[in-house]
């Protein structure tokens, strides 16, 4: 350890090239799992939204080239539903100053200008939820393969791959990929970036030496998460603080000093450019820097007339049964369950607990964090892994809540939107098994821990692939076709 950066070291021999083709398997298996489940989605016409507002932005515009119809512009009040039935118009774009603008963050839309026309007229709102849930689970792999690296080498090898497999197959990630419109692209694409922005933050604590670039990296993430999803400016915030304590902590008890300046500038100096970039962009369309058009949107709810506040406390005893508890139904005929649908909004849900009890293991945070290494001088440096780790755990469990708070309050419930808590839940859950299964001394306590994570992740794997089978009738089809080639070739 040279008092910078610690870094575990892993020799390369049989047992660690064994290892890394066993994780590029997992890696490939998610993957290859992720493209039959996209492949087999649910059909939802001609979504292009993104590409449409890509154009736009291509001609200078900041609304969709489509124009309101004279029908529609003439209603008192084109934002009641009942008003609006017979008129052609896109579902859930805003209307405003007489130009349809989309309420979704921008930053996905911005990636697609560099390609062509005629490329952008091939390229669906599904694609882009693939390609953001694909670059999800590869961050969330290589995030994990970095904290088994720094903390958890000593443990069996089959752990790792135990919980990469979990946390890739697990809902509602597969479940988003079945009905992939505007909604799983934008929630998608702000998870991308927001768990990328945390693996190099994280990189950014664990190497001190390049700490700066990797920051400036980590920030652009975060702006591009807030620039696809706005919910997630809150989280980003918080951690933007919790980075501030870690690096102004470091430079006390380090003698890296001189970088510390410029590691702050790295991490503020993008969110900062985003922040004004999308005020600007609100203003511009709007004439409110606060406003993104959602209260504009033309939906089943007029939100101008309405007065329903999109969140509130009051919401949040129903939420935690939609998204913890919610029951779900059984079948006679494979893949025998199938989601239920709640009787408030009418999207099919099932909880969590019966989908991924594998995010019950983020319960015992607390106690991870309970043993603390004595902070005698001549060993700060040898404790600094433990610590970088401990700062991990409260990262995550900070985001986790304020993410939940966010979910639990808002007055629409939609499996979906489990997509915006459940990645930092799953790698909380993921550190505390680890560290869990490390602390524990005694063999046979050991033994049944492993055992309890092994049923959690089971079940987990199961329960979610079968739910997400349920969801699209054509997916169940090619299984039953499968199923049944093979019962003729065996007979």
């Amino acid at each position: 350890m040279n008092g910078l950066s610690f870094r575990s070291k892993w020799k390369i021999n049989a047992k660690s090239i064994i290892f890394y083709f066993q994780a590029a398997l997992a890696l490939f298996l998610v993957l290859s799992i992720y493209i039959w489940y996209f492949k087999t989605s649910v059909s939802s016409g001609n979504n292009d939204y993104y590409s449409q507002l890509a154009r736009s932005f291509k001609r200078g515009l900041l609304s969709l080239q489509e124009k309101p119809g004279a029908a529609l512009l003439a209603l008192d009040n084109p934002y009641d539903y009942q008003s609006r039935k017979g008129i052609d118009f896109p579902w859930d774009a805003s209307l405003y100053d007489g130009r349809f603008y989309l309420y979704w963050g921008p930053v996905p839309a911005l990636l697609l200008t560099v390609f062509n026309d005629q490329l952008l007229s091939k390229i669906g709102d599904r694609h882009l939820t693939f390609v953001f849930t694909s670059g999800l689970f590869v961050y969330i792999f290589v995030f994990s393969l970095a904290l088994w690296h720094h903390h958890f080498q000593k443990l069996p090898r089959s752990m790792f791959l135990l919980a990469a497999v979990t946390m890739g197959l697990a809902l509602p990630a597969t479940w988003i990929l079945s009905t992939p419109r505007i909604y799983e692209a934008s929630i998608a694409g702000g998870q991308f970036f927001f768990i990328g922005g945390c693996f190099w933050a994280y990189t950014s604590v664990v190497n001190k030496t390049s700490r700066t670039w990797r920051l400036f990296i980590a920030s652009i993430h975060w702006a591009c998460a807030i620039g696809s999803r706005i919910t997630l400016l809150p989280a980003v915030l918080f951690l933007v603080v919790m980075v501030l304590i870690k690096v102004g902590h470091d430079s006390r008890t380090s003698i890296i000093s001189k970088g510390t300046t410029a590691a702050i500038s790295a991490l503020i100096l993008p969110i900062a450019v985003g922040g004004i970039g999308l005020a600007w962009y609100n203003w511009a369309r709007f004439g409110s820097i606060l406003e993104t058009g959602l209260r504009y949107q033309l939906t089943s709810t007029d939100y101008i007339n309405s007065g329903s506040t999109l969140f509130s406390i009051e919401n949040m005893p129903g939420n935690l049964y939609n998204y913890f508890t919610h029951a779900f139904a059984t079948t006679r005929i494979f893949p025998y369950v199938k989601p239920v649908e709640n009787v408030g909004t009418n999207e099919r849900m099932v909880g969590l607990l019966f989908t991924v009890p594998y995010f019950l293991l983020a319960l015992i945070s607390p106690a991870t964090l309970i043993s603390q290494p004595t902070e005698e001088p001549e060993k700060v440096e040898e404790n600094y892994p433990h610590r970088s780790l401990n700062w991990l755990v409260l990262s995550l469990i900070g985001v986790t809540i304020i993410n939940s708070t966010l979910l639990l309050s808002y007055y629409f419930a939609a499996m979906r939107f489990l997509s915006d808590v459940v990645p930092s839940l799953l790698l909380l859950s993921t550190v505390c098994f680890w560290r869990g299964y490390q602390a524990i001394q005694a063999g046979m306590a050991r033994a049944s821990f492993a055992i309890m994570i092994f049923l959690l992740s089971t079940i987990s794997i199961i329960s979610s692939t079968l739910f997400t089978i349920a969801i699209s009738g054509e997916r169940l089809s090619a299984i039953m076709r499968t199923v049944k080639s093979i019962s003729i070739m065996f007979k």
